[in-house]
């Protein structure tokens, strides 16, 4: 199973969370975002992934490097032409020959994905609640679609829905998400990460008591409240009187 990973542009549904860095690479516990998609594809068996980059690429290049520390293989496809970046995929080696998973940096659904890599007709996976598609489906050896590869994502959302509609391809229900799509979108996958909602997303640190984990060099003055669920980051401080959580996640160096 091949993964492809598209990073879009900065989205006005963010309200400027982009700005300074892809959304991928916000902050979900004590890991960016895309480190846990990776690290859950992975899990599912996915070993080459090929990263098809819009917005900020040399700090996602630099962050994830070529994939060796997650026994898998990067590589890297440069969008020259915003919004066209599906086009990428004929150049993509191998995805006429094996089963390819389509995602995107910005939202993956939480489910034993692998459950679907030998379906024989394209797999579309959907929001279990508000019933959108969710950006990921699945799709077999060699099905690789002209709307799919010159179309912006209003064209590829168009011919989801028309393989569906069509009974050309499968729709699944998905419960939850991993997502940044939005500020709100954010907020609840941080608080399903610190509930334990992911069991297979890992959180790093210290749990010396249940819901806080702290990671390294972290002092903490005696008068400091914390309220479970709280991620400290390395080398944090937290002060005379301060008050933390719950839900709280504190990035390192703070």
């Amino acid at each position: 199973m091949i993964g492809v990973i598209v990073f879009p542009g900065p989205d006005e549904a963010a309200y400027g969370l982009a700005e300074q860095m892809p959304l991928s690479l916000l902050p979900l516990g004590d890991r960016p975002v895309i480190q846990h998609m990776i690290e859950f594809l992975a899990h599912q068996g996915v070993r080459q992934f090929e990263l098809i980059l819009e917005h900020s690429p040399e700090q996602v290049e630099q962050y994830l490097g070529d994939g060796t520390r997650w026994g898998c293989r990067f590589r890297y496809h440069l969008v020259s032409q915003p919004g066209r970046g599906y086009r990428l995929l004929s150049v993509i080696a191998g995805l006429e020959k094996e089963a390819w998973l389509l995602a995107h940096a910005d939202q993956l659904p939480y489910i034993p994905l692998a459950d679907y890599f030998n379906e024989t007709q394209p797999v579309a996976f959907f929001d279990g609640e508000a019933g959108g598609w969710k950006g990921t489906a699945i799709f077999p050896a060699g099905r690789i679609d002209d709307p799919v590869m010159q179309g912006s994502r209003a064209g590829l959302d168009a011919h989801v829905a028309a393989l569906i509609a069509g009974k050309a391809g499968r729709a699944v229900q998905v419960p939850k998400s991993i997502s940044v799509k939005t500020p709100a979108a954010l907020l609840q996958t941080q608080r399903d990460l610190l509930d334990r909602t992911f069991a297979d997303l890992m959180i790093g640190g210290n749990e010396n008591e249940r819901g806080v984990w702290i990671s390294r060099n972290v002092v903490i003055h005696p008068s400091a409240h914390i309220t479970p669920p709280v991620y400290l980051g390395p080398n944090c401080r937290l002060g005379k009187g301060a008050q933390i959580g719950p839900y709280a996640v504190i990035s390192g160096n703070c």
